[in-house]
């Protein structure tokens, strides 16, 4: 089995698009789905997989590791707890778990960057022989020290009418907000600080019959919403955005703000060290490929809506992300 990549996880205004476009095809209602929503933690995507002679290969999101070509010490913390990690897949009859990298040095500016160890933290599985994904809801299995424990965070629930998608919003930055002023999972191991935000999944979908209950549309119906990562873990009154669809910006540097916020252009540079490229000028390419094709994937119905070019807006992208870049990287 070779490497399984977690799938991307869209915003919600891409989720309402969804739904409505797929409705609007096949002549549906729009529906009222409700969505639990876990903490979203900052750290490194990593995962596990376990071959079919029982062997166990670390991946992080783009590839498959090993000690002496790893991500953060991922793979030599796997290659140590070997044990634990097979128990809890055994049990879980799993051939692959995903989860997020965490601890001291993983990331910045968050509190469990302030745990006084790292720690692999599952928040999916696959069972053998099917590919549907089951992602948890309020617990997490969480590998530290050659243990495995439990640890139990409230998930949080939101309603959304797709009819009118709006009055889903301010619960939705409101609880955003809250996570991102202080982090729920930090806060369980006595740690104060900032939080990124949350990650939600529906629930509850077999009233829809199979229109909504297949493993594609699933992935698709999964959002995330998230704050601007401050930099210290103080609490603060910044109001989180959550947009249902994306609004037009006509001033140009504002849109460009808006494009490329601090936390993307720090998650280019996490993106090169999950896959071993080293964050030097002879690099400058890569990063800026990266950074383009993020903001493309994200970010075009915003550019869209803009009306200015393509070509001026992502011209503009790469001059400033290359600004970035050079600010954060050695000769």
């Amino acid at each position: 089995m070779s490497h399984v990549k977690f799938p991307s996880i869209d915003s919600f205004r891409h989720v309402v698009k969804f739904v409505r476009n797929r409705c609007d095809h096949h002549g549906w209602p729009y529906p009222t789905f409700t969505f639990w929503g876990d903490v979203k933690l900052h750290g490194t995507n990593a995962g596990v997989r376990m071959t079919a002679d029982g062997a166990l290969v670390a991946q992080s999101r783009e590839r498959d590791l090993a000690v002496g070509d790893d991500n953060a010490g991922f793979a030599a913390f796997v290659s140590r707890n070997e044990d634990a990690i097979r128990l809890l897949m055994t049990g879980l009859e799993a051939d692959v778990i995903f989860g997020e990298w965490i601890g001291p040095g993983i990331q910045k500016g968050v509190a469990i960057n302030q745990l006084p160890e790292r720690q692999f933290v599952v928040f999916a599985s696959r069972t053998k022989g099917q590919e549907h994904l089951r992602k948890y809801s309020g617990t997490f299995d969480v590998f530290s020290d050659g243990h495995c424990r439990a640890v139990k965070i409230d998930a949080e629930s939101v309603t959304v009418d797709f009819n009118t998608p709006d009055t889903a919003v301010v619960q939705l930055e409101e609880l955003t907000s809250q996570y991102e002023n202080e982090c729920p999972y930090g806060k369980h191991f006595g740690i104060s600080g900032v939080g990124e935000g949350l990650v939600w999944k529906p629930v509850n979908l077999g009233c829809w019959d199979d229109h909504w209950n297949d493993l594609d549309t699933l992935n698709k119906l999964m959002f995330k919403t998230k704050g601007s990562l401050h930099s210290n873990s103080k609490v603060f009154d910044s109001k989180v955005k959550v947009a249902v669809s994306a609004e037009r910006i006509a001033d140009f540097n504002a849109l460009i703000e808006k494009l490329l916020p601090a936390w993307r252009l720090e998650q280019g540079l996490s993106w090169m060290r999950e896959n071993g490229i080293e964050a030097s000028k002879h690099n400058t390419g890569e990063y800026l490929k990266w950074v383009a094709k993020d903001v493309l994937k994200e970010e075009s119905d915003y550019i869209a809506a803009s009306g200015f070019e393509d070509k001026v807006v992502m011209a503009e992208i790469s001059k400033k992300a290359r600004q970035f870049y050079f600010n954060n990287t050695e000769e």
